[in-house]
């Protein structure tokens, strides 16, 4: 922390969140201009003794009921291992939601658990798996989204030949969700001219869906909650 950013009177200061990224025994000093240099005193908040504020993000797990529901039939023809498949729905949630809230954690995965299709479908899967192969610190390669043999490529195969497949003039709320899960993973890839494709395609189809219009006041809870997050 610079020390021309140690002034008194700054709520951060007296938070948890500097205590824990900023040690309390460390020196504080205050250059106010015009002014010597200062001590400024300790917080004195108390940290937790469980230690989950000291915890690095990595360590950190997803601890979800819904996601023990979910299986592999039906979704995805590429993987066979439940394990598998929970580990990286996990990693999706964990680490790339914090840059694309597309999907609701809970609508997807009730719908998986359930088998409703309203806000899960195969393509959506196979799109969301592939993305998350990106973020899983188990392959090694998982940045060569190219190589053939990796799970990553296998499941991007699968989910465009899926967004192939989606009938014409029929937009399903999925699609539009995996075409921005495709835009993602193309973007993070470095390939910006297929991201943007995807992307487009998707404001396209929303804007056909209505989600960008007038506030719908009959949708149901659910559907509101993914308009929500989708726009």
């Amino acid at each position: 922390m610079p020390a021309h950013l140690l002034v008194g009177g700054i709520p951060y200061l007296q938070s948890v969140l500097y205590e824990t990224a900023f040690s309390s025994s460390a020196p504080r000093t205050s250059t106010v201009l015009g002014e010597p240099s200062r001590k400024i005193p300790c917080a004195g908040v108390s940290l937790p003794d469980d230690g989950i504020y000291q915890a690095p993000f990595h360590s950190a797990e997803l601890v979800d009921s819904l996601l023990e529901k979910v299986t592999v039939p039906n979704w995805t023809s590429v993987i066979s291992d439940n394990k598998l498949l929970r580990r990286l729905l996990s990693v999706y949630f964990m680490h790339l939601t914090a840059t694309s809230t597309t999907l609701h954690k809970d609508l997807l995965l009730e719908d998986k658990a359930s088998g409703r299709t309203q806000f899960a479908s195969p393509h959506l899967v196979n799109t969301v798996l592939a993305s998350a192969c990106q973020a899983c610190r188990e392959f090694p390669d998982r940045s060569k989204l190219w190589l053939p043999h990796s799970l990553a490529y296998m499941l991007l195969t699968e989910a465009k030949r899926l967004w192939e497949l989606e009938p014409a003039g029929k937009i399903c709320f999925t699609t539009i969700q995996a075409a921005l899960c495709l835009s993602q993973i193309h973007i993070l890839d470095g390939a910006d001219h297929i991201g943007s494709m995807y992307l487009q395609k998707a404001c396209e189809m929303g804007k056909a869906r209505g989600i960008f219009g007038t506030f719908q006041h009959n949708l149901d809870s659910r559907l509101h909650k993914a308009y929500v997050f989708i726009t």
